[in-house]
């Protein structure tokens, strides 16, 4: 079976159907990483029960905060999760009503959950490079 190549108006080949179907896998895999962080956030350590009764509303907007932020992302990978958990804790590091222990035991506690988001990704069915870009 000969495969034609489909031409856009100037007459060049057209890649947008290539890009696209690449550029909603990689969506796909953001949004799972940011569910999955929130899901073991909130239910896969020894502590979840506590740490919902515990939370704030400060805490739930900073962790749609990161959601957001990792749905975006192209790439996935510990280095660029772990940075984007410190570039949101920065701007509720600044704010007078965040306790900083509380603020301190959040951060630790979704950098902790790297290895189960890496694992939820891996998962999903696209080689680990591919997912988490590296």
């Amino acid at each position: 079976m000969e495969h034609k190549e489909q031409k856009n108006k100037s007459g060049h080949a057209d890649h947008t159907s290539h890009t696209n179907h690449a550029g909603h896998a990689i969506a796909g895999l953001a949004a799972l990483a940011a569910a999955a962080a929130g899901f073991y956030f909130l239910y896969g350590s020894d502590d979840a029960t506590k740490t919902r009764k515990k939370i704030k509303s400060w805490t739930l907007r900073l962790k749609a905060e990161l959601m957001d932020k990792i749905e975006t992302m192209k790439d996935v990978s510990e280095d660029t999760y772990y940075a984007a958990v410190t570039e949101i804790a920065d701007k509720y590091a600044v704010m007078k009503d965040i306790n900083k222990d509380e603020l301190t035991d959040l951060i630790k506690s979704l950098k902790s959950h790297w290895k189960d988001i890496k694992k939820d990704i891996e998962a999903a069915g696209v080689s680990a490079k591919e997912k988490l870009g590296e």
